[in-house]
């Protein structure tokens, strides 16, 4: 019987991780940093999306305007088990998948000195689903875990050369989890647990621009933590009559789980230069506090044990990333740009449901000025990982995998209007 209590405390154990798993911060909000392999991050404010990616360049856009964008985006995600030194049965874990998503930016001048703005996207988040019955259905079957951000944000121009500005950040989370359960003690098939919930949480994005001339300017944008605390029951489901009876002993089947996601709080710093009437050159570099992510707890009455906090195994990152723009006449613009980030976990850490490393991205696209009050983009980006390499092992009940992802990869498609009233 203890042996068995052990084993159930297991899963919830995993729980943080799994859900931290989630995790993914994404600079593709828009047609611009999705060619430009996000180069000018900071310091492009070209279009009303700066309202979230540097609000104090929102005094640069003159006239009312609205962005309206479109995107797909395809996630390669294979995993191949090392079946030699793997104890659980099963098969590869596949969870390729195409997703769609959108935005909106809206930018209105009040005068020539202060501008406000509204926008709509999602840059953090995750969706996996493996199908068929993987040799990881004990640590993540399926794991949905996204928000949508509402920005509200202000500039002001204090001189001819500097612009601030800041926005809040509204942030809708929802997470869902579904997890396998291994019931040996009944000699049956897989039991279910599944997690779900939604919160409702705020944070600030601030901005400052300085030009140095029309052809040279500097942005800095700094974006605030936000936590989503999310609480739910677990729900299990096909499990054994006396797996059933130790759960509802324990209570387990009856307490809720808390899990707290902490969205990491980052600085970008970036330039722009009009190299001449045909070349624009800019880059960035920044920093996201990874390391402060998995503060989770979890709150279960289990004897001797009545709260659990999870081991931290993620580490801060860099980023780095360079693009260039080639205006080819009044109508046309080509862009393509390389962006780079470290992993926020290390080859020895990482978890099956975070399958992350290093990160490339290479972008390329064109903007079509169609008129004075009309703009188009069409882009496409590849952000490539590579092969990671898995090693996990919580006990028993979960069982060991190893193995690695090969080729790890997600597409981004991006088609964007822009009108100015």
């Amino acid at each position: 019987m203890n042996s068995l209590l052990k084993q159930l405390w297991s899963i919830f154990i995993l729980l943080p991780f799994a859900l931290q798993a989630g995790g993914v911060m994404l600079y593709e909000i828009s047609s611009a940093d999705t060619r430009l392999g996000s180069a000018g991050w900071t310091s492009r404010a070209q279009d009303p999306s700066t309202l979230f990616t540097n609000p104090a360049g929102m005094t640069r856009i003159k006239r009312p305007a609205l962005e309206l964008g479109l995107q797909t985006l395809n996630a390669h995600i294979d995993f191949s088990p090392d079946f030699a030194d793997t104890t659980v049965l099963g098969t590869k874990g596949d969870a390729s998948r195409w997703f769609p998503s959108g935005s909106f930016f809206y930018v209105h001048p009040i005068n020539d000195d202060f501008s406000v703005g509204l926008g709509n996207m999602a840059y953090f988040g995750a969706d996996l689903n493996y199908k068929g019955n993987w040799v990881g259905r004990y640590y993540v079957k399926e794991l949905y875990l996204q928000s949508f951000s509402l920005i509200g944000s202000a500039a002001y121009k204090i001189t001819d050369k500097l612009s601030i500005g800041a926005g809040v950040n509204v942030m809708y989370g929802i997470f869902r989890q579904k997890s396998y359960i291994r019931d040996s003690l009944d000699s049956a098939s897989d039991g279910r647990l599944k997690l779900h919930d939604v919160d409702l949480s705020v944070g600030a994005v601030v901005g400052a621009l300085y030009e140095f001339s029309s052809c040279t300017r500097v942005g800095l944008q700094y974006l605030s933590p936000v936590q989503f605390n999310f609480h739910d029951t677990p729900h299990f489901s096909k499990i054994g009559p006396r797996l059933q009876s130790i759960l509802a002993a324990t209570g387990l089947d009856k307490t809720k789980v808390k899990v707290d996601v902490n969205v990491p709080q980052s600085v970008m710093l970036g330039i722009y230069h009009d190299l001449n009437c045909t070349w624009s050159l800019m880059g960035d570099v920044g920093w996201q506090q990874w390391s402060n992510f998995n503060k989770v707890s979890i709150d279960l009455p289990f004897p001797n044990v009545p709260t659990l906090t999870s081991k931290n195994i993620y580490q801060d990152t860099w980023h780095a990333a360079l693009g260039a723009e080639y205006h080819l006449n009044t109508d046309w613009t080509f862009s393509g740009g390389i962006g780079y980030d470290s992993s926020a976990v290390s080859n020895a850490k990482r978890p099956l449901d975070f399958p992350v490393g290093e990160q490339w991205r290479f972008g390329n696209g064109a903007r079509w000025y169609y008129s004075d009050n009309l703009t188009l983009d069409l882009c496409y980006e590849l952000q490539w990982s590579g092969d990671l390499s898995i090693n996990v092992d919580q006990g028993p009940l979960l069982g060991h995998v190893e193995g690695k992802f090969n080729d790890l990869y997600i597409q981004f498609i991006n088609l964007n209007l822009t009108w100015a009233f």
